[in-house]
């Protein structure tokens, strides 16, 4: 019986390629099919790979996003889901691999729910991002796979459907769950930890980064977006030469 396993991003697809001797330069046609999107990030509505392409633009002005795009593809091709489905619903198993600490993982593991509809499959909930997972720790956690649970996946797909139809900025983790969040839940933080007398960018993000579960681009690009309101001022730039001018300090005005 062929076993597919779903991975939420890249890294995590690697390690877990590598926990099964799996080559990785199978792609589509291996064990493990990784989803293309970070789904806690951007618009919902409408579900149109074109609109998602055009909201990771806005956050990624470093071009890091579309520096991993393999040749020949566009960004709105790349975060187009269609190989991963079309796997997954022709797969004999379906072992799906998330982490309910991490809001990209979990909004994965959302959509699985909401898209699989009825049909089976089994899961391995890990507490920290799979991604973060090597190769050796990944191997002996398939011990821990387990089938979804009706009363899970009909939970999972409602919180999901009422995500979609609030369609926020973000989908943040809360004690309650996967939650939408506004387009500013990031922006006090940045504020607080920037300081009235100056911190350095790399600071702020990675202090921020550590405290929300949140990703350093989205980070870097609400600092752009307080710098020119007015909410917070630069002594330099924020990027050169395509990256995070990490040097540069930021203060509240």
């Amino acid at each position: 019986m062929e076993t597919l396993h779903l991975a939420p991003a890249g890294s995590a697809a690697e390690s877990l390629r590598r926990a099964l001797k799996a080559d990785a330069a199978d792609g589509p046609a291996g064990p493990v099919q990784a989803y293309p999107d970070d789904l806690s990030t951007g618009p919902l509505q409408p579900d149109d790979p074109a609109v998602r392409a055009q909201w990771r633009q806005t956050i990624d002005p470093t071009g890091r996003i579309r520096g991993f795009l393999p040749t020949g593809l566009t960004l709105a091709q790349f975060l187009t889901p269609t190989v991963f489905w079309r796997r997954a619903e022709h797969a004999e198993h379906l072992v799906v691999w998330f982490s309910g600490a991490t809001s990209y993982e979990l909004a994965f593991f959302h959509v699985i729910c909401d898209r699989l509809h009825d049909r089976p499959f089994d899961i391995v909930q890990v507490p920290g991002p799979v991604g973060a997972l090597s190769p050796e720790e990944c191997a002996p956690l398939m011990a821990d796979a387990r089938p979804i649970t009706e009363v899970e996946r009909r939970a999972t797909r409602e919180a999901w459907q009422r995500l979609k139809q609030e369609n926020a900025a973000f989908r943040v983790i809360t004690p309650a769950g996967l939650a939408s969040a506004p387009v500013d839940h990031y922006d006090a933080a940045l504020l607080d930890t920037a300081g009235p007398r100056g911190t350095a960018l790399a600071v702020v993000v990675g202090t921020v980064m550590a405290a929300m579960n949140a990703a350093d681009l989205t980070l870097l690009w609400r600092v752009a977006a307080l710098v020119e309101s007015g909410a917070l001022i630069a002594d330099g730039p924020l990027i050169t030469n395509g990256e995070h001018a990490s040097a540069t300090r930021i203060k509240r005005a």
